[in-house]
């Protein structure tokens, strides 16, 4: 405690008030399974700040927008292109963890310091731009499916009008299928990646991949033919899902979708820090969610990525 007491001190004028800093951190922990085990892996100083700003501390928001808030940028960036997007991201979650309300306690006050505030702040910023991009509609989404450098095996002879196709053939495909394009062409992730987070061989895999392309090719091809007003050759509706080349459809662990476990559950699995019981719930529900995924991924594109999550248990 001591030693949590001095590196709240070391943030000088940002940090807080020593007897309410210790009276936050005591009731934490009290909350905790294991006090003297979360007390070795806390990140004091990132509480503290955290703390501070809560309870206003100009100097304290200041260092919040320098350490965490401006290191967002590119994350974000990975979810929608556009800049306005994501200054209208930060602007949204800089009012909800540093504006007062009356109804309830600052949200950052929920942070228990498991792993590092930049990545606690991250997953709610991830979260918070999925939710506001979904807003913009499907078109949206398939907007930054059809960026450059995302899918570039889609050709652009007739740039607009095969761009258009394109967003109408993505918006066409299923959640899960969309996922997949996105992880892979727009967050860059490895075929080892994504095999393990799919709990499939990377060649099955591999070979998902390649028919959900042939398949998203065909339907831009019949979309802008339709646009052109063109032939559209056999006439005969495509597959609806990669099955007819003799793979199992890929979903979700094939159960209803749970509620996300908070920013604390989400960061102790992403920095290893939950028991063994905990990890494999998180993992099982990680497996099966796209925004989990999304949320992890944007932790790897951080300035100093964590790696645990790529490593689950049991893959």
């Amino acid at each position: 405690m001591e030693r949590a007491v001095s590196l709240a001190a070391a943030l000088q004028g940002a940090a807080p008030e020593p007897g309410a800093f210790a009276r936050h951190l005591g009731g934490l922990l009290s909350r905790t399974e294991d006090p003297m085990l979360a007390l070795e892996r806390l990140h004091a100083r990132d509480l503290a700040l955290a703390f501070s700003c809560a309870q206003g501390l100009p100097a304290a928001c200041a260092l919040l927008e320098q350490e965490v808030l401006l290191k967002l940028r590119v994350p974000l960036s990975r979810i929608h292109p556009s800049p306005a997007f994501v200054d209208e991201v930060l602007q949204v979650l800089r009012a909800k963890l540093l504006m007062t309300r009356v109804e309830a306690p600052s949200r950052l006050l929920g942070y228990a310091g498991t792993g590092p505030l930049l990545y606690w702040v991250s997953i709610s910023a991830v979260r918070l731009a999925l939710r506001m991009r979904k807003a913009l509609g499907e078109e949206s989404q398939a907007e930054v499916l059809a960026a450059p450098g995302g899918l570039g095996f889609v050709l652009e002879e007739a740039r607009g009008h095969v761009r258009a196709a394109l967003i109408r053939a993505v918006a066409s495909l299923n959640d899960v299928d969309r996922v997949l394009l996105r992880l892979h062409f727009v967050e860059k992730l490895s075929l080892e990646r994504m095999a393990a987070l799919f709990g499939l061989h990377k060649s099955t895999l591999s070979r998902r991949l390649s028919v959900v392309q042939a398949l998203l090719k065909k339907r831009t091809r019949r979309a802008l033919a339709e646009r052109l007003s063109l032939p559209t050759g056999s006439g005969q509706p495509d597959a609806r899902h990669p099955g007819a080349a003799g793979l199992e459809p890929l979903r979700p662990a094939g159960r209803a979708r749970e509620s996300c476990p908070d920013e604390n559950t989400l960061l102790g699995y992403a920095s290893e820090a939950l028991d063994p019981e905990g990890t494999a719930a998180v993992h099982q529900h990680v497996v099966g969610c796209p925004e989990c995924w999304s949320v992890l991924t944007a932790l790897g594109g951080l300035e100093t990525p964590l790696h645990a999550w790529q490593r689950p248990a049991d893959a």
